[in-house]
C-alpha cells in the first residue's frame, strides 16, 4: 500500500488544483489576518464633545463618572499622558498605561490591561494568534470546499476520466486502493494546514516590523483555556497547538464524509457540494427543539457542524467527551463506509 500512497501523492502534487486550493485558501487568511490586527492595534476613537453630551444625556451620575474616566484613558493612550496625570495615576493604572503605550500587549481596555499584566495572559494578535486565527470555525468551513475540490480530484474525478479502471488493472487489492487514496487525502490537509500556519507566522513578523511594534504575544506568554467547565491558562503555544489538533480532527472526519460521498456518487460536483450541505444544514435547522436535542446534538450535528471545535466555551466536559467519541465512531463509520462501498462497486459498467 505505500508504494500506491507515493504514487497518489506524486499524482496530486502535479495537480494544479491542489496549488490554486492553497494559493486562493491563503491568501484569504492573510487579508482577514491584516483586517483584525489592524483592528485589534487600532484604540476606539474618541467620541466629539457633542457626542459624549448626547450619550451622558441617558446616565446617572455614576454612569457619567465611569464614562468620563474612560474618555481621558482614550485620550491618554492617543495623545500621552501628562506628568500630573502620571501622578495622579495608581501604580496598577500606571502600568498599565505604559505597557499599552510601549507595545508591550496590546489591549486599550484599562481593566483587562490590568489583569493581563496580573496573570501575564496577552490575548492580542501576535504570530500565535495569527496563525491560530486561521484555524477559526469560519475559516475551517470555507478550508473544507477547498478540502473537497482536492478529494475530488483523488478520487470522483478518476471515475470520471476512467483512469480508476487503470488502477484496478494492478495486483493490488481494492482495500489498499482506497485507504491509499484516504491517507494521501489526511496527508494533504496535514500539508494544507502547515502551509497556511507558516505563512500566517511570516505575515505576523512582516506586519509588526512594518508598523514599527514588537510582536505582542511572546511565546512565553499565557492565554485563558476553558476546557469543559474549567476556566485556566496556558502558554501559547499550548494553545495553539490545542486549535491545531481539534482543527486537524474536525477536519479528518468531514474529509471522510466527503470520501465517502465521492466513492459512493462517482460525481465531481457532487464532491464539491457535500461541505456546502454542512453549512446550510445548521442555518435551516434552528428550531431549539432540534438543536437542543440530545441525539440531534450528538448524533447528527457533531457530524455535520463539527461540535467537537464549535463554541468550545460554552461545552460542559461531558459534552466534549462524548463529542470526542461520537467524531470517533463516525470516522470509522465513514472510513469504513468508503472501503466497503469501493469494494463492491462494479466500476467497469
Amino acid at each position: 500500500m505505500f508504494k500506491l500512497y507515493r504514487f497518489e501523492m506524486k499524482k496530486i502534487h502535479r495537480s494544479a488544483s491542489l496549488w490554486v486550493c492553497i494559493g486562493v485558501f491563503v491568501l484569504i487568511c492573510l487579508a482577514i489576518n491584516y483586517v483584525h490586527a489592524d483592528a485589534f492595534l487600532t484604540p476606539a476613537a474618541v467620541p466629539s464633545e457633542s457626542e459624549q453630551q448626547k450619550i451622558m444625556s441617558e446616565m446617572n451620575d455614576e454612569e457619567k463618572a465611569k464614562y468620563q474616566e474612560q474618555i481621558e484613558w482614550q485620550i491618554m493612550l492617543r495623545d500621552g499622558a501628562t506628568p500630573e496625570q502620571l501622578a495622579k495615576m495608581s501604580e496598577e493604572d500606571r502600568a498599565a498605561y505604559e505597557s499599552i503605550r510601549n507595545g508591550e500587549i496590546y489591549t486599550f481596555d484599562k481593566e483587562r490591561a490590568k489583569y493581563e499584566i496580573e496573570h501575564n495572559i496577552n490575548a492580542a494578535f501576535g504570530i500565535p494568534s495569527f496563525i491560530e486565527n486561521a484555524f477559526a470555525n469560519g475559516y475551517m468551513g470555507m478550508f473544507m470546499i477547498f478540502i473537497a475540490v482536492i478529494i475530488s480530484a483523488i478520487i470522483a474525478k478518476e471515475y470520471n476520466n476512467s483512469t480508476i479502471k487503470i488502477s484496478l488493472l494492478s495486483p493490488h487489492k481494492r482495500s489498499d486502493i482506497i485507504l491509499s487514496k484516504l491517507l494521501c487525502i489526511f496527508t494533504v490537509i496535514l500539508e494544507f494546514l502547515l502551509i497556511t500556519a507558516l505563512f500566517c507566522a511570516v505575515e505576523s513578523v512582516i506586519y509588526f516590523m512594518a508598523v514599527g511594534k514588537s510582536n505582542p504575544e511572546p511565546f512565553n506568554c499565557m492565554k485563558e483555556v476553558k476546557f469543559g467547565d474549567t476556566l485556566t491558562t496556558m502558554p501559547v503555544v499550548g494553545r495553539l497547538l490545542m486549535v491545531f489538533g481539534m482543527s486537524v480532527l474536525s477536519t479528518f472526519m468531514v474529509a471522510l464524509v466527503i470520501s465517502f460521498i465521492s466513492v459512493i456518487s462517482k460525481n465531481v460536483v457532487l464532491t464539491i457540494m457535500t461541505p456546502v450541505a454542512t453549512f446550510l444544514i445548521p442555518m435551516v435547522v434552528t428550531s431549539d427543539k432540534i438543536t437542543n436535542n440530545v441525539v440531534w446534538k450528538y448524533l447528527f450535528f457533531n457530524l455535520i457542524d463539527n461540535y467537537l471545535i464549535i463554541s468550545p466555551t460554552s461545552r460542559t466536559s461531558k459534552d466534549l467527551a462524548v463529542s470526542l467519541i461520537v467524531t470517533a465512531i463516525w470516522a470509522v463509520v465513514f472510513g469504513a463506509g468508503s472501503v466497503i462501498a469501493f469494494e463492491k462497486q462494479d466500476i467497469y459498467n
